[in-house]
């Protein structure tokens, strides 16, 4: 607990620092945007008390932001794995029609695959026919 209530401090002591220093600057400075010149004397309108506690406030939140990054960043981790393996996955196939089952519906894989081993097959007889010849000549 000893850790919790010095980063409380510190981020409370850095919001006073800042805020305080935003305010003097604003307030010498025209060239800020308007937003700045509105905080700062909003900022310089509080009471001491409540500037500390706003700047508790801010304090807390930041260290409750600070203990959520790991979770954070473990389930990106994991939401990284998930996208990887569905990438990795094979795709569905789809009941559409396809060239397989193009014309009247029925399956043509096998004889498709038939006729093409058998094509590969002469094409082959032919280039070594055509090697035999060239190395006769």
């Amino acid at each position: 607990m000893a850790v919790t209530r010095d980063l409380t401090t510190i981020a409370r002591d850095l919001v006073m620092k800042t805020l305080d220093g935003l305010a003097e600057r604003a307030a010498t400075t025209e060239a800020a945007p308007e937003p700045v010149h509105q905080l700062a004397e909003r900022w310089r309108t509080l009471s001491e008390t409540d500037r500390e506690d706003l700047a508790r406030r801010i304090g807390v939140a930041a260290e409750a932001a600070l203990a959520v990054i790991p979770l954070a960043a473990a389930a990106a981790v994991t939401a990284r794995r998930r996208a990887k393996k569905r990438r990795a996955a094979p795709a569905p196939k789809a009941a559409a029609v396809t060239a397989e089952t193009a014309g009247d519906g029925k399956k043509k894989g096998k004889d498709d695959k038939n006729r093409r081993k058998e094509k590969k097959k002469k094409d082959r007889k032919k280039d070594k026919k055509n090697k035999k010849k060239k190395s006769k000549r």
